[in-house]
């Protein structure tokens, strides 16, 4: 009885975690395939000197190459003067010169999209999207 009762337990432990997960499968709920945005302090700029830096995400237990960024928000403040765009597919790249000293804080959202799909058209994900806190301080030296 009581082993019949922990099984019980285990499978709805894990229909639990595939209805709250956009996963596809059971399988991928338990693998966890998932996107990751990688931590790093972005470097310090300076006031009215071009700068530039990037952000890249990997894939937990993924082939990362399999994927790309299909959408991505900032939420928060960028320096004044800044852009950002995706290139190669995973790196978000931080571009501009400059016009206001501070440190800006901000969170980078971004939902990932297989480069091909399994035959049943679904990847192979146990949600696609992510988010991290980064900053971005700016000195001046005037």
């Amino acid at each position: 009885m009581k082993k019949k009762y922990q099984l019980s337990k285990i499978i709805i432990l894990l229909l639990l975690i595939f209805i709250t997960t956009s996963c596809e499968t059971i399988s991928d709920c338990i693998d966890r395939i998932r996107p990751e945005l990688i931590s790093k302090e972005l470097r310090t700029g300076v006031y009215d000197v071009p700068y530039e830096d990037n952000v890249n995400f990997e894939m937990i237990r993924g082939n990362t190459n399999d994927y790309y960024i299909s959408s991505i928000s900032i939420e928060g403040k960028l320096p004044p003067g800044f852009n950002y765009s995706v290139v190669n597919n995973n790196t978000i790249n931080f571009k501009g010169t400059p016009i206001r000293d501070g440190t800006y804080e901000f969170t980078i959202s971004i939902s990932v999209s297989p480069h091909t799909y399994n035959e049943d058209g679904t990847g192979d994900l146990c949600g696609n999207t992510t988010s991290k806190k980064y900053t971005i301080k700016i000195i001046d030296y005037r």
